[in-house]
């Protein structure tokens, strides 16, 4: 899963896509959204979240998340704090990645 979130602004304009493919390249399925106003860092965190979900929902088990900001990968590879205001959408990744 390729995913990608970009804002024109901080805030401003976002909008967030993503690619699912196998592990042969085909393409398997993929999403575009339109999120409204909202910083870079969470368009990014929009489209890891329709990522994890898309590939849920096509019954993938075993998944390589591909994304480029590094801010966001550090998000879902450390704790972030309850009072951070992106903390609950770094939670339903969460709730995503420990899904069996």
């Amino acid at each position: 899963m390729n995913t990608d979130g970009a804002s024109k602004g901080n805030p401003g304009l976002a909008t967030a896509s993503g690619v699912l493919r196998n592990s042969d390249g085909e393409w398997c399925g993929g999403f575009a959204l339109n999120i409204g106003r909202c910083s870079a860092p969470l368009a990014e965190l929009w489209g890891v979240y329709y990522g994890l979900y898309t590939a849920w929902e096509h019954r993938v088990t075993r998944l390589v998340l591909e994304v480029d900001s590094s801010l966001v990968v550090g998000f879902l590879t450390t704790v972030i704090g309850d009072s951070h205001p992106l903390s609950i959408l770094v939670c339903l990744c969460y709730g995503f990645i420990a899904r069996d």
